[in-house]
């Protein structure tokens, strides 16, 4: 079997565009999703005992669907979609250190 220049030219091409759009869904996925980070900045004198953490998650529920026969018959179909997750997460008390208690005021 003989391939002609013409389709091993297109073939090249083929390649190159799909890495090309690889390469663009890679950067942009990650441009989309935020870091994750488990530092949290307070200002001096607050004093709270937790926070509020969200999280996406996905989720089944049921939607009714009618659907006409000889009369109109509900039909219940199960659908995914995201569910936003709020937790209260309480904070831990700072340690305890041997330095801190050596001071004096």
């Amino acid at each position: 079997m003989q391939f002609k220049i013409s389709n091993l030219k297109w073939i090249c091409t083929l390649k190159t565009l799909s890495g090309v759009f690889v390469i663009l869904y890679l950067f942009t996925s990650g441009l989309s999703t935020p870091p994750e980070s488990d530092i949290i900045h307070l200002k001096d004198g607050t004093d709270i005992g937790g926070l509020w953490k969200t999280k996406m998650e996905w989720k089944a529920h049921w939607v009714k669907h009618w659907e006409t026969r000889q009369i109109w018959v509900p039909i219940w179909r199960k659908v995914w979609a995201p569910v936003e997750m709020k937790e209260w997460v309480p904070l831990p008390p700072p340690p305890k250190s041997k330095h801190w208690s050596m001071l004096s005021y």
